[in-house]
């Protein structure tokens, strides 16, 4: 069975530079010198042919993501922090990175949290079949899923699964969480690995909608 694979690896390469730039590794603040700097929290318009915005608030003062080109919308509370947005993804985090001296990508201390969510974008491919195959050893940059790690769990009704993603060499790990929406697959990577069963960012995934 043909699975397309090269036509999407291009959005598996764009994950693996998000999580990077966003953890790069937990460093605790013992292990060098590090220091603040001052995070300048994204406003997002529509730009590069990507229909989101995050300018409005809840009846909390939660502030709204709301993506009209692929079709979610997700709240976040207004002390976290919106990274710059690379494609049409929605990345937040919940604390001000720290950097060592001459650093260019940030470092972490424990504690840090910090939430991916994204459409994966299909040509050819049987979303069905592909949802399937994802993190095992049929499915596509099968080397970055713990396969032992799969695991069905409950969202909003929809067909869902949790997998341990891995980072070879990095010493870290994050979680992924996988959903088949009707023909459309999206993936939301939490890092640390676990983090979906914290109490803050299940209140944050609990805001979730899809806008079809």
């Amino acid at each position: 069975m043909s699975m397309g694979k090269g036509s999407i690896i291009p959005i598996v390469l764009i994950a693996a530079v998000i999580i990077a730039i966003t953890y790069a590794a937990i460093i605790q603040l013992g292990s060098g010198k590090l220091e603040k700097r001052d995070f300048q929290s994204e406003v997002i318009t529509p730009s590069y042919g990507c229909d989101a915005t995050n300018q409005q608030r809840d009846s909390n003062g939660w502030v709204i993501y709301r993506n009209n080109t692929d079709k979610f919308l997700i709240k976040y509370p207004s002390s976290w922090l919106t990274a710059k947005p690379i494609s049409c993804w929605i990345s937040i985090l919940n604390t001000q990175p720290l950097y060592k001296k001459g650093q260019r990508e940030p470092s972490y201390f424990e504690g840090y949290k910090t939430i991916n969510m994204f459409r994966v974008h299909l040509t050819s491919q049987n979303p069905q079949q592909f949802f399937s195959d994802l993190g095992t050893p049929n499915g596509v940059n099968s080397d970055l899923y713990d396969s032992k790690s799969i695991e069905s769990i409950e969202f909003k009704g929809l067909p869902t699964k949790r997998i341990k993603r891995t980072t070879s060499g990095k010493g870290w790990s994050s979680e992924s969480i996988a959903i088949l929406n009707g023909n459309n697959i999206y993936e939301i990577t939490i890092i640390p690995y676990g983090g979906s069963k914290d109490e803050e960012i299940k209140s944050i995934l609990d805001t979730i909608e899809f806008l079809d």
